[in-house]
Protein backbone atom coordinates (compact mmCIF):
# COMPACT_ATOMS: atom_id res chain seq x y z
CA UNK A 1 0.00 0.00 0.00
CA UNK A 2 2.85 2.38 0.76
CA UNK A 3 4.24 1.71 -2.70
CA UNK A 4 1.01 2.77 -4.38
CA UNK A 5 0.96 6.01 -2.35
CA UNK A 6 4.56 6.63 -3.32
CA UNK A 7 3.80 6.14 -7.01
CA UNK A 8 0.77 8.38 -6.74
CA UNK A 9 2.89 11.07 -5.13
CA UNK A 10 5.70 10.79 -7.68
CA UNK A 11 3.57 10.65 -10.82
CA UNK A 12 0.74 12.93 -9.78
CA UNK A 13 0.34 16.13 -11.75
CA UNK A 14 -1.39 17.82 -8.83
CA UNK A 15 -0.70 17.02 -5.17
CA UNK A 16 -4.47 17.09 -4.55
CA UNK A 17 -4.81 13.45 -5.60
CA UNK A 18 -2.18 12.42 -3.07
CA UNK A 19 -3.88 14.49 -0.36
CA UNK A 20 -7.26 12.93 -1.17
CA UNK A 21 -5.82 9.41 -1.12
CA UNK A 22 -4.28 9.96 2.31
CA UNK A 23 -7.43 11.58 3.66
CA UNK A 24 -9.81 8.83 2.56
CA UNK A 25 -7.40 6.11 3.72
CA UNK A 26 -7.22 7.78 7.13
CA UNK A 27 -11.02 8.07 7.18
CA UNK A 28 -11.35 4.36 6.45
CA UNK A 29 -8.94 3.40 9.23
CA UNK A 30 -10.11 5.84 11.91
CA UNK A 31 -13.88 5.60 11.69
CA UNK A 32 -15.85 2.56 12.78
CA UNK A 33 -19.38 1.88 11.63
CA UNK A 34 -21.29 2.46 8.45
CA UNK A 35 -21.75 5.49 6.28
CA UNK A 36 -23.39 7.48 9.06
CA UNK A 37 -20.22 7.19 11.15
CA UNK A 38 -17.83 8.33 8.42
CA UNK A 39 -19.94 11.07 6.80
CA UNK A 40 -19.63 13.64 9.62
CA UNK A 41 -15.85 13.13 9.66
CA UNK A 42 -15.58 13.57 5.89
CA UNK A 43 -18.02 16.50 5.87
CA UNK A 44 -16.14 18.39 8.55
CA UNK A 45 -12.72 17.87 6.99
CA UNK A 46 -13.91 18.45 3.42
CA UNK A 47 -15.58 21.73 4.32
CA UNK A 48 -13.51 23.19 7.15
CA UNK A 49 -10.03 21.78 6.73
CA UNK A 50 -9.57 21.32 2.98
CA UNK A 51 -12.27 23.66 1.60
CA UNK A 52 -13.12 21.19 -1.15
CA UNK A 53 -16.82 22.10 -0.78
CA UNK A 54 -18.96 24.67 0.94
CA UNK A 55 -21.28 23.58 3.72
CA UNK A 56 -24.27 24.07 1.43
CA UNK A 57 -22.75 21.92 -1.30
CA UNK A 58 -22.02 19.17 1.21
CA UNK A 59 -25.60 19.20 2.48
CA UNK A 60 -26.93 19.11 -1.09
CA UNK A 61 -24.70 16.11 -1.85
CA UNK A 62 -25.80 14.27 1.28
CA UNK A 63 -29.47 14.97 0.52
CA UNK A 64 -29.04 13.72 -3.05
CA UNK A 65 -27.29 10.58 -1.82
CA UNK A 66 -30.11 9.84 0.62
CA UNK A 67 -32.86 10.27 -1.98
CA UNK A 68 -31.16 8.15 -4.65
CA UNK A 69 -32.45 4.56 -4.59
CA UNK A 70 -29.94 1.80 -4.31
CA UNK A 71 -28.72 -1.02 -2.12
Amino acid sequence: MAGSFGLLYLYSVAPTFFTEALFFTKAAFLTFGGAYAVLPYIAQAGVEQYSWLTGEQMMDGLALAETTPGP
